[in-house]
């Protein structure tokens, strides 16, 4: 009984200080802007945390939301949410907006906005997201005005594109037809 006291002692302090370790190379991955390894690294260590630290959360969420992964972005802030409530500053207020934006969640994210306006105590700021809101809203239900359709001539990539280089127009054709080579001169337009 002794023996298997002293063995799961042992054990809980070897995985103790390897989660320490993991937490440390995670930071550092962090601090040096390698986000894609660090979101990995906080990914594993969270798993196996039932009470993760404030600033672990908002580095493994700010880790996803630097490389553009707003799902688990999210997933981190909504952690972090739940652990600070209204005590998140604007900065993760607007980045867990956001993220909920990037995966079309508009109904939280709105809610989020809101309560976020609300903190902050703004009644003209409020009142001007509310019109905003409201107007965008009406846009969206609003039939067409234009219609974007393809030419035939079109390909299915990007066909033409210009840059300004000095004091000259570059014009770019990245695909041409075959058929319509002849019909093409390329060159530069001199703007002087």
């Amino acid at each position: 009984m002794k023996k298997l006291y002293i063995l799961s002692l042992v054990l809980s302090i070897t995985f103790s200080f390897a989660q320490k370790t993991n937490l440390k190379k995670a930071d550092a991955l962090f601090r040096n802007y390698a986000y894609a390894d660090a979101s990995k690294a906080y990914e594993e260590i969270l798993q196996n945390s039932k009470n993760p630290s404030v600033q672990t959360l908002k580095n493994a969420a700010d880790s996803y939301y630097f490389i553009s992964d707003e799902r688990n972005a999210m997933k981190w802030y909504k952690k972090l949410y739940e652990a600070q409530g209204n005590n998140l500053t604007d900065i993760y207020y607007l980045r867990y907006i956001q993220t909920l934006k990037g995966v079309k969640d508009y109904d939280q994210a709105d809610k989020m906005t809101k309560e976020y306006l609300n903190k902050k105590g703004d009644q003209s700021e409020i009142n001007r997201y509310v019109a905003q809101k409201k107007q965008l809203d009406s846009l969206s239900k609003a039939k067409s005005l234009y219609t974007v359709k393809n030419l035939d001539i079109n390909t299915s990539k990007s066909d033409f594109g210009a840059t300004f280089f000095k004091t000259e127009l570059c014009l770019h054709l990245l695909e041409i037809p075959q058929s319509l080579v002849k019909s093409y001169i390329l060159g530069t337009i001199s703007l002087s």
